[in-house]
């Protein structure tokens, strides 16, 4: 005659099972999670957390991440329950029109200075795809916010934007299209190379020649930037500075030495995955 169970064997595994089974219908939806964390309400993200919220639900009006909800917000309390309850850093939002940040991207991008320093203590990649190929780095950059890239340049991040197979959209670049002096001027401490290219073959000189950035300019040159450097349409900054007919660009080009302000041969393209590239002048001499 066999053995037979315990009596209460029964019973127990259809308790557990219950209990398993209201722990996980009163696990918060992600829309509440997603309302607190928007609200910018820490302790109600910790409450709602501790009850089982999902750390990395998605949502809001573009269905990101709500650990880049919190950091692009500079939620900082916010950001660091979201990685305490195992948020991962190195996520990407979900995308949208072809791009998607990391929480770290959209942080470097709004210059929430504090929210990156939190999540490159959580372990995000300092070089992480900050969307449409341009690098937390990059895109603090492109912003003008010079102590956002403080914070990434001391967490190792690839000083001249470069991704893992040699593309990218190079800081120095970024930040001299706009003039955002500060940026270039750390960049440049920081050894960044000057004759990086975006994918119009613009250097950081040629591009803040085209926007006529004074101050951008004098400072490229003298670090060294190279001003016969063309980009895919032939235009050399010289070149660009002698079409401009600016009389206080043309002088910082005489200063240097320049004589040549013809157009050059274009450079041959990198293994950037973009193909041939024809640009028309009118696309690199807009101001």
């Amino acid at each position: 005659m066999g053995r037979s169970r315990p009596r209460f064997a029964g019973a127990l595994l259809a308790a557990l099972l219950l209990g398993a089974s209201a722990t996980t219908a009163c696990k918060p939806p992600p829309e509440q999670l997603v309302a607190a964390v928007e609200g910018g309400d820490a302790p109600a993200v910790t409450r709602l957390l501790d009850k089982g919220a999902d750390p990395n639900a998605t949502g809001g009006s573009r269905g990101q991440l709500v650990l880049s909800i919190a950091a692009e917000s500079g939620h900082v309390a916010i950001v660091q329950a979201l990685l305490a309850h195992h948020a991962d850093p190195n996520r990407s939002d979900p995308p949208l029109f072809g791009s998607a940040k990391t929480p770290l991207g959209n942080a470097a991008w709004e210059g929430q200075t504090g929210a990156v320093r939190a999540l490159l203590a959580a372990g995000a990649h300092p070089d992480g795809d900050g969307g449409s190929g341009e690098s937390p780095l990059a895109l603090a950059a492109n912003a003008g916010h010079a102590d956002t890239m403080d914070a990434l340049m001391a967490a190792g991040a690839n000083i001249d934007g470069e991704g893992t197979d040699g593309t990218g959209y190079p800081p120095l670049v970024v930040a001299a299209t706009d003039g955002h002096l500060d940026c270039v001027l750390r960049l440049l401490a920081a050894k960044a190379r000057l004759d990086r290219r975006d994918a119009l073959g613009m250097t950081a000189l040629c591009i803040a020649t085209a926007r006529e950035h004074l101050d951008v300019v004098r400072v490229l040159l003298a670090a060294g930037a190279n001003p016969l450097a063309a980009n895919r349409a032939g235009w050399t900054p010289a070149f660009t500075a002698q079409y401009h007919a600016r009389a206080d660009l043309l002088a910082l080009y005489r200063e240097a030495g320049v004589t040549d302000y013809k157009m050059h041969d274009p450079p041959p393209l990198p293994p950037s995955g973009f193909g041939t590239v024809v640009v028309p002048a009118f696309t690199v001499e807009a101001r």
